[in-house]
């Protein structure tokens, strides 16, 4: 994967829309099969690239919008189609191979080499999410270090002369994917911990620019820039809807999923967040504040303002 999102990066687009097309033909093989051929899991998902694109004020939003609402048919039939051939819940946990649909592409198909041919479908989406995923968290990484934002941001910054990529934000992208591999493998309780950090996270950080953005709308102090995508009068209550829900999300993902708490059931989640928000907090204060000037823009070796 890093060394498409290297050497092949110009060519991200044309493989972007192979992949959707494959995730969108891939549906209909393992729907077929789990309803037709089982008497009585799959997720679908969509990785965006908002980085490097034209008119990204409008092109982002509507690739962010357009494609949740093209997978809600399909992320339903999923999921009806998943529970309705999964087998009992417990013998599809407790599965030897440790992953819950193989277990009910088996259970389904009855046959080993159909279950196998399902499972490649599985892994080839992973892989294609993969290369998106990492193209994206590499040019995040960049676009803060191209700000100065974070440590070592002349390197993780640098744009390669002929690739005209961030080869180096794309290599420490792989590396820390690799150290998350190496934690499954010392630990699993350390790994489940790590992957537990990822939804409060996300739900504090929505509400944190959801709310800057609903004070922005009601004091007009000072007033919102105007956009080329913007949603009218329904702006506001998309904002008060989305901040709802990510503080009912919020709230519900730093419980435990279970009522007796262990170090393997416990949720990490918090703690992990709280310490990662520490520590950005400590790196702005001491060294980024001093430093930090967003956003630029380089454009051949140019900087804007």
């Amino acid at each position: 994967m890093s060394l498409f999102n290297v050497f092949a990066a110009k060519h991200l687009p044309l493989a972007e829309s192979i992949f959707v097309t494959f995730h969108y033909f891939a549906f209909a093989p393992i729907m077929i099969a789990l309803l037709v051929l089982a008497p009585k899991a799959s997720s679908d998902s969509v990785a965006h690239m908002s980085e490097e694109i034209e008119d990204a004020d409008v092109t982002v939003p509507k690739s962010m919008i357009l494609p949740f609402i093209l997978n809600i048919p399909f992320a339903m039939g999923s999921a009806v189609t998943y529970l309705f051939t999964m087998p009992n819940v417990q013998d599809a946990l407790d599965s030897p191979t440790g992953l819950p649909f193989i277990c009910v592409f088996s259970e389904a198909t009855k046959n080993a080499a159909g279950a196998s041919i399902l499972v490649v479908v599985i892994l080839l989406l992973f892989f294609m999410i993969t290369i998106s995923c990492m193209a994206s968290a590499s040019r995040q990484m960049f676009a803060f270090a191209r700000d100065n934002g974070l440590p070592f941001s002349a390197w993780l910054g640098a744009v390669h002369p002929t690739l005209h990529i961030p080869v180096n934000s794309v290599i420490i992208t792989c590396a820390f994917s690799l150290l998350m591999f190496l934690i499954n493998i010392g630990s699993g309780v350390a790994f489940n911990a790590m992957l537990s950090l990822s939804t409060s996270p996300l739900m504090g950080t929505y509400m944190i620019c959801i709310c800057c953005v609903i004070v922005r709308r009601i004091t007009k102090s000072p007033p919102l820039p105007p956009s080329h995508w913007s949603l009218g009068r329904f702006g506001m209550p998309v904002n008060v809807l989305a901040l709802i829900y990510s503080s009912w999300a919020f709230f519900w993902s730093v419980w435990p999923v279970n009522r007796e708490v262990t170090a393997e059931t416990l949720n990490w989640g918090p703690v992990l967040f709280v310490g990662v928000m520490g520590l950005a907090g400590a790196l702005y204060y001491f060294i980024s504040r001093k430093t930090y000037e967003g956003p630029v823009v380089k454009v051949e070796g140019r900087r804007f303002r």
